[in-house]
């Protein structure tokens, strides 16, 4: 196009291309519509088809090795791979069954077995159904913690008195039980998806919460002030009420407890200090080495005589190494209703725990010496999860997820296939059978210091993100990470990740709620295509964010960086354009209830005002018009006449141009895969009410789909359907221009 054309000079037609030599977008043609979706049965014809081409004998097996991994690895397991295999689950089961001791002792307040549960059975059923070769799954601190709270909740004081009647234990079987059946629901109707609602501020705030309250919560049995703050009946009272008790208390601190707590801790976090240097250190089995030596201190010292709170006794469920409930039995419905909000809360945390762990280990250069070939599906991640939760809350254990830091442990000391998780789950079970006694002499103290250096852990990444998001000015997700934090920890786990869902969703919501449409104008005066943006005038810029949405980043204006994509930039609007104007909608998103009214707000908003950032309470362009006109008696009450431009000079007192009035929009609905409808009858209003003011409607590029729809939603006429209907937008604006 070339710049030196006439003001009069009408715009030349549209080009293939989609930028001329300014920069300046044009619409391109619109390819021939897709075909359409393929259905399942089709998409099933097809594989088996290519399969029996590659020479696949039996393609039903092949189906079910891809829902269930076993049937896939187990045919392709080489006895080489045993050893490394053995070495991973042996180290990963030294390292993290004192932990699960500490996450149901301290956090879940359960007798501890129920966190060796968690390692002997959960791990089986994932290592057959799960898709991640060396993704190891146990108790999670923020899983246990969410546990312990509801089970407090419900319990009340007989929880806080420890009284032993099962009643406890039952209740966790129904949470975990639950756990796995939102996890296997969510798998079976294909929501792996939603692991990218949450983002990164939301999730960072929520753990870093968890974090604070878990390091909170073990300062009780660190300092030795358990007892005490039972009587005072401080133990499900906030943090912050937790931290004001303490900071009166501390002279009852006891100094041995205090003394083997920060030896304990200090050690854990000088080796993780280590690890960079030292890379051996990583498979030092560090808490199971201060297990022993604490166990044989405390009971060659008598530790517990002076004070010293030891575990004692591991009792297990009815006398049993292993007892099977049935938590969907009428006598656990009455803990459904309590269990249910912390079910789904756990379900959903863990998930985005388990497929952060998953993509990071299939994605790390070193995934690259296992066996599987199979990629990591979120769907399938979530049916492994929820089957290994289910059979795991029949067994009393405590809800297991994936973990990204034993799971590189287990790859990084050799584990090739699922094999390494059977080892964990044969050396819990034989530590179940045979070395619960040993635990007798255990300190409590120890197990609360295993336990703050997870909170340590889950705290000392947030300097990091806090860094990076203000350095790029991400001010707002700051925000959302600080309100995240505080709601954690002011009230309770429970808000906390109620606030980052509820955060989540209604951004998700906005966004689906947004049409993404690229709205192109002609300006004849520059002989040109031009998007359609907000003017250059200072109005244009006002503050927004009203209750409308207009402003920048509001659903008014052109979004999915519609003008930045096409090459626009900061343009103006065809503000003194004269001769009757096209406008060229293109939509590149499904129409539904969620957007269409949306696409009607902001169309309304363009011929009322002529700019899509103006606020709502501007009048209409059309009374501007006639306020200046020479004979409207508002235009000779604001004082003298309009000054003519001075050659050289600047008119003075020069109404604000106005846009021209659109005479034919055409729509793009080449990328438009569907329309629901709502949308259908929310356009057709549309299009009636622009015909009824003699603007002409074309369409162009609809699929046969979304066409038959529109007419038979009476948008267009039958008598209309082939002077309406066009391949490309060329060939639409040819017939809006009478060429």
């Amino acid at each position: 196009m070339s710049a030196a054309s006439s003001p009069g000079e009408r715009a030349p037609l549209l080009t293939p291309q989609s930028h001329d030599n300014n920069g300046t977008f044009s619409p391109p043609r619109s390819p021939n519509p897709p075909p359409h979706k393929p259905t399942w049965l089709s998409r099933a014809t097809t594989t088996t088809r290519l399969a029996t081409t590659l020479g696949v004998e039996r393609p039903w097996l092949m189906y079910l090795s891809y829902y269930i991994p076993v049937l896939s690895w187990s045919r392709s397991y080489r006895l080489s791979y045993l050893p490394g295999d053995i070495t991973a689950g042996i180290t990963v089961a030294s390292m993290y069954i004192p932990m699960a001791l500490s996450l149901s002792a301290n956090l879940a307040h359960l007798p501890p077995i129920h966190g060796l549960y968690g390692f002997a059975i959960q791990p089986v059923v994932y290592a057959l159904l799960g898709s991640s070769p060396t993704m190891v799954v146990g108790p999670e601190a923020a899983g246990s913690l969410l546990m312990g709270a509801a089970i407090r909740g419900v319990r009340g004081p007989a929880f806080d008195d420890g009284e032993g009647d099962g009643e406890s234990e039952r209740l966790a079987g129904v949470i975990t039980f639950l756990t796995g059946l939102f996890a296997l629901v969510a798998g079976g109707m294909r929501l792996g998806f939603l692991d990218s609602v949450m983002s990164k501020p939301l999730l960072r705030g929520f753990i870093s919460g968890v974090g604070f309250v878990i390091l909170v919560d073990q300062l009780l049995p660190e300092l030795g002030l358990s007892h005490l703050a039972s009587e005072a009946k401080i133990t499900r009272a906030s943090t912050l009420t937790k931290l004001l008790w303490l900071s009166h208390n501390l002279q009852h601190t006891h100094l041995l407890t205090l003394l083997i707590s920060l030896t304990t801790l200090s050690t854990i976090l000088l080796l993780r200090f280590l690890h960079p240097r030292f890379p051996a250190l990583r498979y030092l089995p560090d808490r199971l080495l201060l297990v022993l030596l604490s166990l044989l201190l405390t009971r060659h010292f008598s530790w517990d005589q002076s004070g010293v709170e030891i575990l004692g006794a591991v009792s297990t469920p009815g006398g049993k190494p292993f007892r099977v409930i049935s938590p969907i039995s009428i006598s656990h419905l009455t803990h459904v209703k309590a269990a249910t909000s912390s079910a789904f809360l756990i379900s959903v945390l863990g998930f985005f725990e388990s497929v952060i762990a998953a993509k990071a280990l299939s994605s790390s250069s070193s995934s690259s010496t296992t066996t599987s070939s199979t990629t990591v599906s979120t769907n399938r991640e979530l049916i492994a999860l929820g089957t290994s939760n289910l059979l795991g809350g029949c067994f009393m254990a405590l809800p297991s997820f994936g973990g990204y830091g034993r799971s590189k442990i287990n790859l990084s000391t050799g584990a090739r296939t699922q094999v390494s998780s059977l080892v964990l789950a044969l050396c819990t079970i034989l530590c179940i059978y045979f070395l619960l006694p040993a635990f007798y002499y255990l300190p409590k103290a120890v197990l609360s210091a295993m336990i703050s250096a997870v909170a340590v852990a889950l705290l000392e990444e947030a300097p990091g993100d806090v860094g990076f998001f203000w350095g790029i000015g991400a001010r707002g997700e700051l925000g959302v990470m600080a309100a995240v934090f505080a709601a954690t920890v002011v009230w309770s786990l429970e808000m906390g990740i109620a606030l980052g869902v509820g955060v989540s969703l209604i951004q998700v919501l906005r966004a689906a709620a947004t049409a993404r449409i690229q709205i192109v104008q002609r300006d004849v005066e520059a002989a040109k295509w031009q998007a359609v943006v907000a003017s250059s005038s200072p109005d244009s810029s006002s503050p927004g964010s009203d209750d409308e949405g207009e402003g920048d980043g509001g659903s008014g204006s052109i979004t999915n960086n519609d003008t930045a994509a096409a090459g626009v930039g900061n343009v103006e609007t065809a503000d003194d354009a004269e001769d009757p104007q096209t406008l060229i909608l293109t939509l590149s998103s499904p129409l539904s209830f969620a957007n269409a009214n949306d696409l009607a707000h902001r169309l309304w908003r363009l011929e009322r005002y002529g700019d899509l950032h103006s606020h709502p309470s501007l009048p209409p362009r059309s009374s501007l018009r006639e306020r200046h006109s020479p004979s409207s008696p508002l235009h000779h009450s604001r004082g003298p006449s309009p000054t003519p431009a001075r050659e050289g000079g600047s008119r003075e007192l020069t109404p604000p141009p106005l846009p021209p009035r659109t005479r034919t929009i055409i729509f793009d609905l080449t990328p438009v895969p569907h329309i629901d409808g709502t949308a259908s009858l929310l356009i057709r209003d549309m299009v009636r009410g622009y015909r009824d003011r003699g603007v002409r409607v074309l369409f162009v590029g609809a699929r046969e789909k979304v066409w038959r729809r529109l007419v038979r939603a009476g948008v267009v006429g039958e008598g209309e359907v082939g002077r309406e209907r066009f391949d490309d937008v060329e060939s639409a604006v040819r017939a809006a221009e009478g060429c």
